[in-house]
């Protein structure tokens, strides 16, 4: 298991340790009583039915395509050397022509 920096607070120390998941729990349900509250101020049923549906759509993409590991890590140096030679091939695209394909609200945050 990997040591953390937080993990050596010496004997004595008044700082408290970190508990992660305690802080990942809190902060996930921040997040679902601020989605909450906004569902409850929206009375159009019509709204409310496409964002039932949106959010069905991302719960099924998240659970069956956003795998934290997508590759090995011989799939990894694989697609990063593919990538670097792409680069050196001048086959990649500008910040800014990622940026113009962008949807405006995105960039606005």
């Amino acid at each position: 298991m990997t040591t953390k920096p937080y993990d050596n607070i010496p004997e004595g120390d008044s700082t408290k340790k970190v508990d992660e998941p305690a802080i990942a729990y809190e902060r996930n349900m921040n997040l679902k009583a601020e989605v909450t509250k906004l569902i409850m101020n929206i009375d159009d049923p019509v709204l409310l039915q496409e964002l039932v549906d949106e959010l069905t759509c991302l719960a099924a993409t998240s659970m069956s395509t956003r795998s934290p590991i997508q590759y090995t890590l011989e799939e990894l140096k694989e697609q990063l050397a593919i990538a670097q030679e792409q680069s050196a091939q001048g086959m990649g695209i500008s910040h800014d022509e990622v940026l113009k394909r962008e949807p405006q609200w995105w960039m606005s945050k």
